[in-house]
Formats: structure tokens, sequence, C-alpha cells
């Protein structure tokens, strides 16, 4: 699922190099139209690019959202859950690693003084 995760995050950096790449051409068609100056073509980019950037920051968001959503939804454990369970576990076993110990201890002291 992680690996999911990544191929979607480089699907949207990706996707946002290529949006760049789109406005610069629509720019470029708009200065051979005559629609729009030389000049302009450094700030349109910029501004369109800008816009592209605010559009995919909030699409990301809104992404994380609904997946956080619906995690609740179908009682998915989250990492920070995750982890306190880990700690547990491992306190857990350290006890009862502990407490093995003692008894083995306490059998061989028995064993040795009948």
């Amino acid at each position: 699922m992680k690996d999911g995760f990544k191929d979607l995050f480089h699907f949207g950096v990706g996707s946002a190099m290529l949006a760049r790449e789109v406005v610069e051409d629509f720019v470029d068609e708009m200065i051979r139209a005559g629609r729009v100056q030389v000049d302009e073509r450094t700030q349109l980019v910029s501004d369109f690019s800008k816009r592209a950037e605010d559009l995919y920051s909030r699409m990301g968001q809104e992404f994380r959202d609904r997946f956080s959503q619906m995690a609740q939804e179908m009682d998915l454990v989250t990492r920070q859950e995750f982890e306190e369970l880990q700690k547990k576990v491992a306190a857990l076993s350290a006890k009862k690693k502990t407490a093995a110990a003692k008894t083995k201890s306490k059998t061989a002291s028995k064993k040795k003084n009948p």
C-alpha cells in the first residue's frame, strides 16, 4: 500500500511538471497567435503555474482529508496507535522475559538446594 502512495505522489509531481510544460506551450501559442506579447510570457507562465500549483495543493489536501475519513470509517489503526501498541508489546515482552528468567533462576536454586 505504501508503494501505491509513493506512485501516487510521483504521479502528482509528474503531473505538476507536465502542467508547467502545457502552460508554457499554451502561452507560446498565444504569442504566435498575437494575443499575448512576448514580454508577458514569463509573468503569464508564472501566474498559470501558480494557479496550477494551488489547485494541485488543494486537490492533495482534499485527497488526504477523504482518505483520513475513509480510514476512520473503516476503523483503521492510525500510525500513532500502531506505535503505541508496539511499545506496549515490547514492554510486555520484556516483562515476560524478566519473569521467565526469575522463574528459571528459582528453579535452578531449588534443584541445587533440595
